[in-house]
């Protein structure tokens, strides 16, 4: 889908067609390319963890569930304080990718305004 010759290695056929339909130019392109890989690679890489009474959840900053682990403890406490504590887990790691996610994007913003000006 996103295809072309990468970044700095100077344009390529299939890079300045995939340019083309996007509306952009080849160094334009480069850039946008440049940027998502950098994007899906800090997020992919990026941790967030939430826990609570003995539960704990970790997200990548695609908010993608990477773990849970639950103590015996919390288990042993019953459903509705485990129901609880799951939740409350979910609820501090989900928010804190969130929060990574929304850096990783005004870094991009401010990355690529240094770039094109």
């Amino acid at each position: 889908m996103f295809g072309g010759a990468p970044p700095g290695s100077g344009s390529s056929p299939d890079a300045e067609a995939q340019a083309k339909q996007m509306g952009m130019n080849v160094k334009e392109y480069e850039l946008a390319m440049k940027m998502r890989q950098r994007i899906a690679d800090n997020l992919g890489s990026h941790r967030s963890s939430g826990e609570r009474d003995g539960v704990r959840m970790v997200y990548d900053g695609n908010v993608k569930l990477q773990s849970v682990d639950i103590t015996a403890d919390a288990i042993a406490s019953g459903g509705v304080a485990l129901g609880d504590s799951i939740v409350g887990a979910w609820g501090d790691a989900v928010e804190s990718a969130k929060k990574a996610a929304q850096k990783e994007f005004m870094d991009m913003q401010n990355d690529i305004r240094k770039e094109i000006t």
